[in-house]
């Protein structure tokens, strides 16, 4: 299967690059976050197959006390069909410093990216593949400058709900996405972080649903030799109205 392998091929370039450094044992900070976000996907009419994405996502760590990072993106997104989309846009991520070892100011980052997103249903469960390539800007704060790198993400989404045809009732959810980097400037080691979720949402129509869960965000900073395990609480709104008509 294409995904299998996709999987396959990621996990075998983060071992392998992972081996041939011989990295000494990392250093592990758990933190504990909040994270409040807003996805819209919009279609410009109810008829059209182009989408306006507009997301914002509000971190704070630890729990609500503090600053973790503030994001903003936008793409415009083509429905292929019934089953997929495809599309291109921008985000900007501004972090902070928290946990143990965040000892740098807030910086600034530019990303460009491009998605692809299949879906499919097996009865009650809905499938949600989406695969992400960013270009990325980060801010060097030390150093003055910025860094450039690449990054490839790709998200594995379940959905359950007990009635396949009928808009209004809660659902159950999970999902994983790895973060792979590359590039001549990702030298600490490739595989970037780890994202695993659980929760429960409810729909209110095709316009509106919520959703609330844990994630367990593993992340593994440039150099290789330290790690975050980020327990975060995540706190979802989401809208697939119609920007014009009805």
């Amino acid at each position: 299967m294409p995904t299998r392998r996709v999987i396959l091929a990621f996990a075998a370039l983060a071992l392998s690059r992972a081996a041939a450094g011989q990295t000494p044992a990392r250093a592990t900070s758990d933190n504990g976050a909040v994270w409040l976000t807003y996805t819209g996907v919009h279609p410009l009419t109810p008829t059209s197959p182009w989408r306006l994405h507009l997301e914002g996502q509000i971190r704070q760590s630890p729990g609500v006390a503090e600053p973790q990072g503030r994001l903003f993106r936008t793409a415009l997104l083509h429905r292929l069909g019934a089953s997929a989309s495809a599309g291109a846009g921008y985000a900007f991520f501004r972090s902070y410093p928290y946990g143990g070892f965040s000892t740098a100011p807030s910086a600034d980052e530019h990303r460009a990216y491009e998605q692809l997103e299949l879906r499919h249903a097996t009865g009650a469960l809905r499938w949600s593949h989406r695969y992400r390539l960013e270009q990325r800007w980060q801010e060097q704060v030390a150093t003055g400058g910025w860094k450039y790198s690449n990054r490839i993400r790709y998200q594995l989404r379940s959905t359950f709900q007990r009635h396949a045809n009928t808009v209004r009732q809660p659902y159950a959810s999970v999902y994983d996405e790895l973060f792979v980097a590359f590039g001549r400037n990702v030298t600490g080691n490739v595989f970037d972080q780890n994202r695993a979720f659980a929760g429960v949402g409810y729909r209110w129509g095709d316009a509106f649903r919520m959703e609330t869960g844990y994630m367990n965000q593993y992340v593994l900073r440039p150099s290789g030799r330290e790690a975050e395990r980020n327990h975060t609480l995540m706190l979802a709104f989401a809208s697939d109205a119609p920007l014009f008509g009805r």
